[in-house]
């Protein structure tokens, strides 16, 4: 009878284990569930942003390269390329640095990825008011090269 009783507790010890695991994964679970409780909708809705504003570039930029530089599409240019670029890198803390594994990581992330997307527009705000506007500042860094070495052919001429 002793040997059966020894016998039956050395089988429950990892039955044990195996249950406070199970309920382990099924907090985890519940905890992943919660978080994202918000709305069935949010990751779809985010993903449909993300392709009008990608859709949305295309003529702007189209316009830029065909027309010219204009003070309007320069500021639309603006809050297109900042708004695309915060959602692109938003999704890659998304992605490598979950919130439920690293939240502070996460957290940090999020707020320097928001301080360098308010940085981002801020300089671009600055570059359409106070300079030529970024249409003519990308043709310009566009077109470096090449006026470069223009020059560098009229000093060889000479």
């Amino acid at each position: 009878m002793l040997a059966v009783r020894q016998f039956a507790a050395h089988r429950a010890a990892p039955m044990a284990r195996l249950s406070l695991q199970t309920s382990a994964r099924a907090r985890m679970a519940s905890a992943q569930a919660a978080e994202h409780a918000g709305s069935r909708m949010h990751g779809s809705t985010h993903w449909a942003i993300e392709r009008y504003l990608s859709l949305a570039l295309l003529p702007a930029t189209g316009y830029a390269l065909f027309v010219g530089s204009s003070a309007a599409n320069d500021y639309l240019l603006a809050g297109l390329l900042t708004a695309h670029s915060h959602l692109g890198f938003d999704q890659v803390i998304t992605d490598y640095l979950p919130k439920r594994r690293s939240p502070g990581a996460y957290t940090a992330a999020t707020w320097g990825l928001r301080a360098a997307t308010l940085a981002v527009l801020i300089g671009c705000i600055k570059i359409n008011s106070g300079d030529v506007g970024l249409t003519e500042t990308f043709r310009r860094i566009w077109r470096a090269p090449v006026e470069a070495k223009k020059i560098q052919d009229a000093k060889k001429a000479e």
